[in-house]
């Protein structure tokens, strides 16, 4: 096998991003990385071929049109097949900037995006990776950009109807409707399943069952509008979908250690 590689020498470790590395990988069956607790997050689109991809004790594939994330701080394990090797670009990312983008888009837990429509988008990047000098003012401006909306083009195709990952869609679902409880059957019924596959499925994919997932997602913008806002506790109760603001106070303090009063004190 080889490798096209582009080194970024003059990386600031206090940046909140930087490029370590961009590339194109022609890999065969000795192709396997494995990095125990990775210190950069990797983004690769798959050109041709398949291989594997081990993340959270969770096994993947990803095939020719897929694009798959890899963040920063687990472990990173994938390798190429040996009869359909892959051959794909990457971007090895380091800064705190593009674990933010992942997570403001949905897509910190999602590891492969089947069938994802960005090759344009990723080729531009990468042409850029090439062809600009890492020390002309602006480089890491134009690449923060040009990252953000190949991100915007991923969360796009994978939370629509162009992405064929029901679960995903299922995902983006309950993030759009914070504002009310969802029920696993009107979860089950989006996307033609029963309950039990949903919550199994789910769980197996995300780690959590919907409903875990729906709270802590609830919590986190709880917590927001405690720190942010100065909405009462009544108001965000019912603005999450709690009309009963002793239940909502009791779960914030199961969840998150303290009450919400106690917590919007010690952000203030």
């Amino acid at each position: 096998m080889h490798e096209e590689i582009n080194h970024f020498r003059f990386n600031d470790e206090d940046s909140p991003l930087s490029l370590e590395i961009s590339g194109v990988s022609y890999c065969d069956g000795t192709y396997k990385i494995v990095r125990r607790k990775s210190s950069i997050s990797v983004i690769e689109y798959v050109e041709e071929g398949s291989g594997t991809i081990i993340m959270n004790g969770q096994k993947y594939t990803a095939e020719k049109g897929d694009v798959y994330i890899l963040p920063a701080g687990v472990r990173h394990e994938y390798y190429s097949s040996t009869a359909n090797p892959w051959i794909k670009k990457f971007f090895n990312i380091k800064g705190t900037l593009f674990l933010e983008l992942l997570r403001v888009y949905g897509l910190d837990n999602v590891v492969v995006i089947k069938n994802c429509d960005v090759k344009k988008q990723f080729d531009e990047l990468y042409t850029m990776s090439r062809a600009e000098n890492e020390t002309q003012y602006g480089f890491y401006d134009t690449l923060a950009l040009k990252l953000h909306e190949l991100l915007i083009s991923i969360k796009n195709f994978a939370f629509t109807l162009g992405g064929d990952d029901e679960l995903l869609k299922v995902k983006a679902y309950i993030d759009k409707n914070l504002e009310r409880i969802i029920s696993n059957d009107e979860l089950s019924g989006l996307i033609f399943r029963s309950n039990d596959y949903l919550i199994k499925a789910f769980k197996h994919r995300f780690g959590k069952t919907p409903y875990e997932y729906q709270i802590d997602r609830k919590m986190i913008a709880a917590k927001r509008l405690l720190q942010y806002t100065g909405i009462s506790v009544l108001d965000i109760s019912l603005r999450l979908g709690y009309s009963d603001q002793h239940y909502f106070s009791n779960l914030f303090k199961q969840k998150c250690g303290m009450s919400p009063l106690n917590y919007r004190k010690t952000k203030k």
